[in-house]
């Protein structure tokens, strides 16, 4: 099992961790992502932002295989002291959650930002979430500041469980240590757009 601290090993490897995103569009939802293919598990991450390079908010979309009882996506270079959303499928529907966690230990629940659902499913072989997360785009943990670069490449880390969590019916739900995970650099400074369907802050 991978340890919590495992992802303070990778820390260094950054600067090669850049990765080549390409944009995808939704075109039940009208929207249009800068979107990284997460090469182990099969997953995509797909990231919309307003059209200004200071905005709060951003819209999420993740395509997960089923076999990933949990889904997580640290924003900022790393585990520690950086907002942690992670998700998994409760039947038919998507239950998430926002988390921090303290010297790569379990990452508990955390508040401030929201997260609010646009469209999810759940099928036989993938669930796919879409969410706008308000207030999500820097953050401070124990006076650590922390931010998604906006104006070029941001590094974010994903994390997969084959695992199931604990009660997946609560968004507080305790879960295991992720069985795989790793760090991307995803160009944001294209993911902006001017038909951001909402107001930023």
């Amino acid at each position: 099992m991978v340890s919590w601290r495992s992802l303070l090993a990778v820390l260094p490897l950054i600067g090669a961790a850049y990765a080549q995103t390409s944009q995808v569009c939704d075109t039940s939802l009208n929207m249009c992502f800068e979107n990284y293919d997460e090469p182990l598990n099969g997953a995509k991450i797909g990231f919309l932002f307003p059209s200004c390079n200071t905005a709060n908010e951003f819209i999420g979309q993740w395509t997960v295989p089923i076999s990933a009882k949990w889904y997580g996506l640290t924003l900022g270079p790393g585990m520690n002291r950086n907002l942690l959303v992670v998700a998994w499928p409760n039947g038919n529907t998507i239950v998430h959650s926002l988390r921090v966690s303290e010297n790569y230990a379990y990452p508990p629940v955390t508040t401030g930002p929201t997260i609010t659902t646009i469209s999810s499913s759940v099928t036989a072989t993938q669930w796919k979430w879409t969410f706008r997360c308000q207030g999500c785009t820097s953050w401070n943990f124990q006076s650590t500041p922390g931010a998604i670069v906006q104006d070029g490449i941001s590094v974010f880390g994903w994390a997969y469980s084959s695992n199931a969590v604990a009660n997946p019916a609560s968004a507080s739900s305790t879960f295991t240590q992720h069985t795989s995970f790793n760090l991307w650099g995803h160009n944001i400074a294209n993911a902006h757009s001017s038909s951001y369907p909402y107001t930023s802050n």
